[in-house]
């Protein structure tokens, strides 16, 4: 089988506030990369998504940001000539949306849900690692695991092969912390900046 640090939960629940009980988990709180409010499901993506939307019509005045799993979906909904059809009449953006369009395709099936930004369930990172310097430290470790980086150097350790990092603009040191959590040998982190000091 193929190694893989990434696993996608799909939960069910008719009351969303049932979300807010799986967070208080520490289990799953640390765990968590990303939260998906899902609400349809098809095999076809443009009627899943259509689905979602008509829960919320009219769009007008409203705009949307895309989260999706896996990331080139992001770019398929988004733009492009291959892009949705139905998400052409949305205004995208990445910073200022009023809801989040999400979007998970698991066994050839798409799930969509959209939730109001305010409402959208989110990883609570303060309480997910406290040893962790910064919230860059996740956007690293989220790279890693979903590129299979992480599994590649750990069987690279354990083979007897070294990985050295180099971390430019690095402060306040979230990354190389995360770099080296992951079974890099050694960081190189290069910032004017104060970058925490780290053990090893």
């Amino acid at each position: 089988g193929v190694k893989s640090d990434h696993l996608t939960i799909l939960l069910r629940a008719d009351d969303p506030s049932a979300f807010a009980e799986v967070l208080r988990e520490e289990r799953f709180r640390t765990a968590l990369a990303r939260i998906y409010p899902l609400s349809n499901r098809h095999a076809d993506l443009d009627t899943a998504v259509q689905g979602a939307i008509a829960e919320i019509e009219p769009v007008e005045g409203k705009t949307f940001r895309i989260q999706a799993f896996p990331k080139a979906l992001e770019r398929q909904l988004g733009d492009g000539p291959a892009s949705v059809s139905v998400t052409h009449k949305l205004a995208l953006t990445a910073k200022g949306h009023t809801h989040l369009l999400s979007v998970v395709c698991s066994d050839e099936v798409y799930y969509v849900g959209v939730a109001l930004r305010e409402e959208a369930p989110a990883v609570d990172w303060d309480q997910r690692d406290s040893q962790a310097i910064c919230k860059a430290y996740f956007k690293m470790q989220e790279a890693l695991v979903t590129s299979s980086l992480s599994s590649d150097i750990a069987t690279d350790r354990d083979a007897g092969r070294a990985w050295v990092a180099l971390d430019v603009g690095a402060s306040p040191g979230g990354w190389s912390q995360c770099l080296m959590q992951h079974g890099c040998e050694r960081v190189v982190a290069i910032d004017p900046g104060d970058v925490a000091t780290l053990p090893g």
